[in-house]
């Protein structure tokens, strides 16, 4: 294996990074998001470490009372933490919307998590028992048909919400 600078290795991650998914113009923040998440990543994780990395190489411009470069600042901009205070109108919106898909991802879980994919069966032991009315006999599958169909609708929504 020949021995290559790092520019040399980053231009070939460049060129298979575009051969694996296109220009970085060809493929939307959401897209990205999403094949980073199934391929295992925490992007949030990976969005902070990637700035803490940016933030020390921007101190090295700052301490030497030098501006910036133009990439380098678009992707401190880009990659600020969402737990850094809003210093706009446009980040505030962004991290209300990333609270939200937390939030929300958070209810997804834990409606999956009450609501089982198998088959329920619920103890029908009070039909055999002695001493119960007819009238408690009706109320009690009454409420057994109530509690399927809230279930079966509970799962029809999760269903389309996935």
């Amino acid at each position: 294996m020949k021995h290559r600078t790092p520019e040399e290795i980053r231009n070939r991650m460049n060129r298979l990074s575009e051969a694996l998914f296109g220009a970085p113009d060809e493929i939307g923040e959401e897209e990205a998001e999403q094949l980073l998440s199934e391929a295992g990543f925490n992007t949030e994780e990976l969005n902070d470490r990637i700035y803490k990395r940016l933030y020390a190489e921007a101190q090295q411009y700052w301490n030497a009372k030098k501006d910036l470069p133009p990439l380098l600042k678009k992707a401190l901009d880009d990659l600020r933490p969402l737990s850094s205070p809003p210093r706009n109108e446009a980040e505030l919106a962004r991290q209300a919307k990333a609270g939200v898909e937390r939030i929300v991802e958070k209810a997804k879980l834990l409606a999956s998590a009450l609501v089982p994919d198998v088959l329920l069966t619920f103890a029908e032991a009070y039909r055999n028992k002695k001493g119960l009315s007819d009238t408690d006999r009706k109320s009690l599958n009454t409420v057994q048909e109530r509690l399927k169909r809230k279930i079966e609708h509970l799962k029809g929504k999760d269903d389309k919400s996935r």
